[in-house]
C-alpha cells in the first residue's frame, strides 16, 4: 500500500500525555504501511524526546524531529514540511485518536474532493469533571451531520487533515498567531481557513472522525472557560483579516449591554432546573462578554497603534 498519510503529534513537555496520544497511533485499523507518524518535539525540557525515540525504536512507521522554535505553528509547519506524503494530519499530543482514526481519513480524502477535512474532539475525562462542567464546553460539536464540504466556520486543528500542497502554498499555519510554549493564544487554525476559502479550496468535515481531547481539571473552572473566551476576542480580527475600524469596535462595545440584558432573561430562569448550575449561568451570562471584551481591547491597541496594516475581511464571528 502507497503511503498516502502523515499523522503529525506536535508536542511541548506533555511527555505523559504523549505516550497516551502516540499508543492510540498503535492501535489503528489501517495498517502501519499506510500512514506514518512524526512526532515534532518543540524544544521540551521533560522526557519527551526519550518516549517519542522509544517508540520510533518499536514502530518502523514513526519518526521524531526537534523544532528549536518555540510555537505551536512553527511545530506544526516543520512537521509538514518534514512529511513524506500528499496528506497531513495533526492530533494534539493530549488527545487519543479513535482506532479508525487514520483509516477514516484516507478514506475521505480518497472519496471526496476535500483540500483539508476536520472531525470532532470530544472530552475525555482522564481526571474526572465537576457536577456543574457540561460535555459542550469541551468539544467543537458536530459542524455538519454528515460528510460534506463546510461553507461555513472552521474546523479544529487537533482532528485535522491537509493536503500538503495547500500548506505549501498558503505558507503553513501563520506563526504570529497561536500558542507558543504555556501562553494562551488561538486563531492561526481560522486565519488559514480563511485564506483557503479565499484561494478557492474546499474545506470538508467528517462527523464521524473522532478523538478523545483531555480536559484537565485546571480547565473544567468558571476562570479558564472565560479567560479562553477572551483569548479567542484577543485574536478574533487578526484570525479574520477584519480591518478594526472605529465603528467596530463601538458596535462590540454596545453589544455588551445587550447580550447582558438578553441573557439575564433567557439563562436566569434556567437555575430552576437541577441540571442547571450556578457556574452554568456565570458561562452563560460572561462569555460572550469575555469574547466581545478581548476584540474590544484588541481593536482599540490596533487602532492606537502605528503602521498597522488589515486587510478587509469577514465579520468576526
Amino acid at each position: 500500500m502507497n503511503l498516502l498519510l502523515s499523522v503529525i503529534v506536535c508536542t511541548y513537555n506533555r511527555s505523559d500525555l504523549l505516550m497516551e496520544a502516540l499508543q492510540s497511533l498503535t492501535c489503528q485499523t489501517a495498517p502501519l504501511t499506510a500512514f506514518e507518524v512524526l512526532v515534532v518535539n518543540n524544544g521540551s525540557t521533560d522526557a519527551t524526546q526519550q518516549i517519542a525515540e522509544d517508540f520510533c525504536e518499536r514502530f518502523e512507521n514513526f519518526h521524531v524531529v526537534i523544532e528549536p522554535q518555540q510555537g505551536l505553528s512553527y511545530a506544526r509547519n516543520r512537521g509538514f514540511k518534514e512529511a513524506k506524503t500528499p496528506w497531513v494530519s495533526y492530533l494534539d499530543d493530549d488527545a487519543r485518536a479513535r482506532p479508525d482514526f487514520a483509516e477514516r481519513i484516507i478514506h475521505t480524502v480518497e472519496n471526496f474532493s476535500f483540500d483539508c477535512v476536520g472531525g470532532v474532539y470530544l472530552p475525555w475525562y482522564k481526571y474526572g469533571k465537576p457536577l456543574w462542567f457540561r460535555d459542550e464546553y469541551g468539544t467543537n460539536g458536530r459542524l455538519l451531520d454528515e460528510t460534506g464540504v463546510l461553507h461555513k466556520g472552521e474546523i479544529s486543528g487537533g482532528v485535522s487533515a491537509f493536503k500538503k500542497s495547500v500548506l505549501e502554498q498558503l505558507g503553513g499555519f501563520p506563526t504570529s498567531l497561536g500558542m507558543t510554549g504555556n501562553k494562551i493564544a488561538y486563531g492561526e487554525e481560522t486565519l488559514l481557513q480563511v485564506r483557503m476559502r479565499k484561494k478557492g479550496f474546499v474545506i470538508g468535515f467528517d462527523p464521524g472522525l473522532l478523538v478523545d481531547h483531555i480536559m484537565p481539571l485546571q480547565k473544567m473552572t468558571v476562570r479558564w472557560l472565560l479567560k479562553s473566551a477572551y483569548r479567542h476576542g484577543l485574536a478574533c480580527w487578526d484570525a479574520y483579516e477584519q480591518r478594526p475600524l472605529w465603528r467596530r469596535v463601538f458596535k462590540r462595545f454596545l453589544e455588551l449591554g445587550s447580550f447582558t440584558f438578553k441573557n439575564i432573561f433567557i439563562y436566569t430562569p434556567r437555575l430552576a432546573r437541577h441540571d442547571y448550575y450556578f457556574q452554568n449561568w456565570i458561562i452563560d451570562m460572561l462569555k460572550p462578554l469575555s469574547l466581545n471584551w478581548g476584540m474590544i481591547v484588541s481593536g482599540i491597541k490596533k487602532l492606537s497603534g502605528k503602521n498597522v496594516q488589515h486587510t478587509p475581511g469577514p465579520e468576526c464571528r
